[in-house]
């Protein structure tokens, strides 16, 4: 009985497997060997590309932080400057502010002054030289404090804009200094690095990302807009020292000009007053003279009461004559002529004396108004008086200049007005110490005086 094995080769098909493995194994280790040399290339290449990349990515980010330390050191002098600026305008802020606030003083005296001059009286209610200088120097003080107010509107503006480009400058040197340490950090990591790692979509583009161009023009704009900002705060600085400067000029011009003004009118016064002493003496010495005049025409008038008595007497007498012997003879006649000539004298006397009377109380209601008018005067003259010591005390504060313009005089009303010697009351009747009269004579006087007119 014959044997079966299945599955079984014939000796080519050995032959042909082993030399099929033999060449399979050798193109096998062909293309293993032709693999290890792609693979050697590929890793020399990539390890180049890498380091290369590396090297590229390290310097552009060496580059970068360089650029962000240019423009922060720019930036960080932009701001040096800006601080300065805002120191030396919020001076001028303060001088400005300072300036206005002293202008209170020259409104106030000038105010004060005005007041003051109303209580002028009478005649003395003059719109003068120094009343106009007062008002254009209230217009002058009110015109200097809005000017200065207006600098000092100008410069808390400035102030502010200088204080919003220093937040941009700081806020600007803030980013890059975050930028530059984050880029300087990049820089020095390593493959060894230990907060190194992967992340998820590194690559991804960062909303609000900008271009180098934009951000180089911000940068660029901060710093236009301070230098710009400087170059107005200078430009305002230079007009607020002008108008500080000009301002003082002004009001120290216009202090001396009503200054002058006062000295002028107390001058003018003071002669008008002197004037009006000298003519209330005068007045006086008059009313004196005149006053003994009354008195002694009253005593011519009474003087020829007695001869009119005794002429009288005659006439009357010799109308007793009997009969034939009351005649009108010579002695009749010149009797007669006595008597008319006493009374026409006692009509002339007695109108002299009136109007002597009439004159004399004209001399003491001109010797009234004198003084009142004399009182007016010194009343003014004490009203400038007090103002340009007011002037004295509170502007030197101001301008010191103003003590050795103001040359205040003595002031009026110690003086004692002078009596002169015929002025004193007498016997015989005269003016008073106060300028009234004294009784003048007897109150026959008038009486005779009247008798005598209508004595036939």
């Amino acid at each position: 009985m014959a044997l079966s094995y299945p599955n079984k080769f014939e000796p080519t098909d050995w032959h042909k497997a082993n030399d099929f493995l033999s060449a399979t194994s050798s193109q096998q280790r062909q293309a293993s060997d032709q693999l290890r040399q792609l693979s050697t290339t590929l890793r020399n290449d990539t390890e180049n590309r890498t380091g290369w990349s590396q090297h590229q990515s390290k310097t552009a980010l060496q580059d970068r932080a360089t650029d962000i330390g240019k423009w922060r050191r720019s930036l960080d002098s932009c701001l040096q400057d800006v601080e300065t600026e805002l120191g030396a305008m919020e001076k001028a802020k303060d001088d400005t502010e300072q300036c206005l606030n002293e202008k209170a003083v020259p409104l106030d005296v000038v105010l004060e002054c005005l007041t003051l001059r109303e209580n002028r009286v009478a005649i003395d209610r003059v719109r003068d030289n120094v009343e106009m200088q007062l008002h254009k120097e209230l217009e002058v003080v009110e015109g200097c404090k809005a000017l200065l107010g207006q600098k000092l509107s100008e410069s808390y503006n400035q102030l502010s804009a200088l204080q919003e480009a220093r937040h941009q400058l700081q806020l600007d040197i803030t980013d890059k200094m975050a930028a530059h340490g984050l880029d300087s950090e990049c820089v020095n990591l390593e493959g060894t690095s230990q907060n190194i790692g992967l992340w998820t979509n590194a690559t991804r583009v960062e909303k609000g990302i900008v271009t180098p161009q934009t951000w180089d023009a911000y940068s660029n704009y901060n710093t236009m807009r301070a230098q710009a900002e400087m170059k107005s705060s200078m430009s305002l600085r230079d007009a607020v020292s002008h108008t500080i400067a000009q301002t003082n000029i002004d009001l120290q011009m216009q202090h001396k000009t009503t200054n002058s003004a006062y000295r002028r009118r107390l001058h003018e016064m003071k002669q008008t007053r002197d004037s009006l002493l000298w003519q209330q003496k005068t007045t006086l010495d008059e009313i004196a003279k005149m006053t003994q005049e009354v008195a002694d025409v009253t005593d011519a008038l009474n003087a020829k009461h007695a001869p009119m008595m005794v002429a009288q007497t005659r006439l009357e007498a010799r109308t007793q004559r009997p009969r034939v012997e009351l005649c009108r003879d010579e002695a009749q006649h010149t009797l007669t002529g006595e008597v008319d000539n006493l009374t026409g004298t006692v009509r002339s006397l007695a109108k002299q004396l009136h109007a002597a009377q009439e004159g004399l109380a004209r001399l003491r209601r001109t010797h009234q108004r004198l003084a009142e008018d004399i009182a007016i005067k010194e009343n003014s003259m004490n009203i400038d008086i007090q103002c340009m010591r007011t002037r004295q005390d509170k502007l030197t504060d101001c301008d010191s200049s103003l003590a050795q313009e103001l040359c205040i005089p003595e002031q009026p009303g110690g003086r004692e007005q002078e009596q002169p010697e015929s002025g004193r009351s007498t016997d015989r009747g005269g003016p008073s110490q106060d300028g009234s009269q004294t009784s003048m004579a007897p109150s026959s006087t008038s009486n005779f005086s009247q008798s005598a007119m209508h004595t036939p």
